[in-house]
């Protein structure tokens, strides 16, 4: 059996969106100009949506293609699309996440309509009992569906991104190899075939256009890109090669290892692609066809958007080397803006990888403005270093969202965008909350992990337990993991804890990164809302919490006889909810048994009781 077969007749990853005009000709019309045809588009969803799901007790989006159980050794399983999940009935091709789980050995899975022959071609290998995903834009047959083939016996989870009309894409008859360097084995017409592996630190150069069906004037590809007998541990990069090798990654591999990616690339002007190799090993290169140039923009190379590693870079230096993403967290992050990709981008081709996961997991990636789907785009195990081709719907504010499973450092390069209607912003953000982790387990602070500002938590446990967040500083993340440094204190005995994540302004000028402390019992902590909790009509007895005025309490003077059990009561009046000192218009504070009176303007926002203090009236 041939495991290492990579992608042919479906095409792997990423969609073009091919410019159709219509024109009027011959004749001159003395009537009003015929309106303009709008040209076709890739429709990316409002989010992905799982469409298949094998695995007994799991679900998809509609009932269908869930629990049925692993599909058979060189079995197929078929599975509609068009008419479903959003996907119009009119669909032609589908952009598909496909993942294979728990395989009883060694094998691929071939995507492909379910009206042609099942070609010589693969989309995703994988091995015994691994969680392996790929990318795969699947044409369907006349009745909207897509077949996959599997070699050995295995569970399949379909996530569906997007999907394309008629004369969107450009794909050749079958998926073509263009490249093969390993001794004996061959290409569609003789070029690169054979030649051996490729040296690290070395690229081979492609040709592309004009050859096989692909035009003269083709600007972007569809490849599909497999190493087989690395040498070392290293990654490939796809590039035009009449640029400089960039800062970006294709595909990761480790020694001896057998794994492919999709990828689209920009045609050089001579009509070539490159593939840069980090380490020796043997290339494979498959064609699947061309993108419009007016519909589908690849960048000159591809450019780095995120890096999570500290001390590495992105093109712009935004969201870089903030630290390992958190488990259970999502980073939101801008797309358009960057790298030269424009508002009106409806949809981006990225490349996600991750490093150094500390647990099995899963990246899922989505537009701003929609709630995070039941979908996955890439599987990753302990300690891997995994990629995988995502077209990614861009949402509000040109932003993506990016969850993840396990802790892991993240990596997101973009290859190009797809031309259509900026997207609508309805201001809801990605999805925010920091789980339950253990005890003193702290967050990094920033624009991409725990924004400044005032955060609530409702204790999950029916008895009353004691929680404490802190804010420490440090120049490492681990710095202020390992810190003693105690900036403020917030104490919770009535089941809810409100905090102040203070900004960096705040403390010293040199301190680089922030974070927060708090125990278990404290999270999850959400973003404070006071208008969630408005009370009418407004309260005049208040105890110890957050509290806005012409929301829960009226303006007014109030006072506390004593303070229960000694100690301080502190009484903050805001101007605002933002956590920073220039929020506070009064601080009100009381010792022992003194009573305490306090003035509450109608221009305040609001006022903070501390837990020491008694009712007030």
């Amino acid at each position: 059996m041939a495991l290492a077969r990579p992608s042919f007749r479906t095409i792997a990853l990423s969609a073009a969106l091919a410019l159709v005009a219509t024109s009027v000709g011959g004749i001159a019309s003395t009537g009003p100009a015929a309106a303009e045809t709008p040209p076709p588009q890739y429709q990316p969803l409002p989010a992905p949506q799982r469409i298949v799901d094998t695995r007994p007790g799991e679900r998809t989006i509609d009932g269908d293609n869930q629990g049925t159980g692993q599909v058979a050794a060189q079995g197929t399983l078929v599975v509609e699309v068009a008419g479903r999940a959003g996907v119009d009935a009119s669909a032609v091709a589908a952009v598909l996440n496909v993942t294979a789980v728990g395989a009883a050995g060694e094998g691929f899975l071939t995507v492909y309509p379910c009206d042609q022959d099942r070609p010589l071609s693969s989309n995703v290998n994988y091995g015994a009992g691994t969680v392996d995903s790929n990318a795969v834009f699947a044409a369907l047959d006349a009745d909207g569906r897509t077949c996959i083939y599997t070699w050995a016996a295995v569970d399949l989870v379909v996530d569906v991104n997007g999907w394309t009309p008629d004369g969107v894409f450009e794909p050749l008859d079958a998926p073509l190899r263009f490249a093969d360097t390993r001794p004996g084995e061959q290409t569609i017409d003789g070029q690169l075939a054979g030649g051996g592996p490729v040296t690290g630190g070395q690229s081979l150069a492609v040709p592309v256009a004009g050859r096989e069906g692909v035009p003269d004037d083709a600007t972007s590809v569809v490849l599909n890109v497999t190493v087989t007998s690395p040498q070392g541990p290293g990654h490939f990069t796809v590039y035009p090669c009449d640029e400089d090798l960039p800062t970006a990654s294709n595909l990761n591999y480790q020694p001896g290892q057998v794994t492919s990616n999709s990828s689209i690339a920009r045609v050089a002007a001579d009509g070539t692609v490159c593939v840069f190799t980090f380490a020796t090993a043997h290339v494979i290169v498959d064609v699947s066809g061309s993108l419009a140039g007016d519909s589908f923009v690849g960048l000159d190379a591809p450019q780095r958007l995120v890096d999570s590693r500290p001390g590495e870079r992105t093109t712009d230096g935004d969201v870089q080397g903030d630290g390992f993403r958190r488990a259970g967290t999502t980073l939101q992050f801008p797309v358009t803006g960057r790298a030269d990709i424009p508002a009106e981008a409806t949809a981006v081709a990225l490349n996600v990888t991750v490093v150094n996961g500390a647990a099995p997991g899963f990246l899922t990636v989505h537009p701003r403005n929609s709630e995070r789907p039941l979908a996955s785009n890439v599987n990753f195990d302990v300690g891997q270093v995994k990629a995988n081709l995502v077209v990614a719907g861009v949402g509000g504010g040109g932003m993506v969202c990016l969850y993840t499973l396990a802790d892991v450092d993240v990596i997101v390069d973009v290859a190009g965008y797809y031309v259509g209607d900026e997207p609508a912003d309805t201001g809801q953000d990605c999805p925010f909350e920091y789980p339950i982790r253990s005890l003193w387990d702290g967050y990094p602070v920033g624009e991409y992990h725990m924004p400044p500002g005032r955060y609530v938590a409702e204790n999950p446990f029916e008895a009353q337990v004691w929680c404490e967040g802190r804010n420490k500083e440090g120049n490492t993340f681990q710095d202020f993991l390992d810190g003693d440094e105690l900036y403020g204190s917030h104490v919770a005995a009535d089941g809810r804890l409100l905090f102040d994540v203070l900004p960096i302004s705040n403390f010293v000028d040199h301190v680089t990164v922030f974070g927060i402390d708090t125990t278990a019992p404290c999270l999850p902590l959400v973003p404070y809302d006071p208008a969630a909790s408005a009370n009418d009509p407004l309260l005049t007895t208040f105890g110890p919490g957050d509290h806005q005025v012409n929301v829960h309490i009226a303006p007014g003077t109030y006072s506390a006889s004593r303070v229960p059990d000694g100690g301080f009561c502190v009484v903050l009046v805001l101007s605002d909810f933002s956590g920073t000192d220039d929020s506070i218009i009064a601080r009100y504070q009381s010792g022992d048994d003194d009573s305490i009176t306090i003035s509450v303007p109608s221009s305040a926002a609001g006022i903070t009781v501390g837990n020491t203090c008694t009712t007030f009236s």
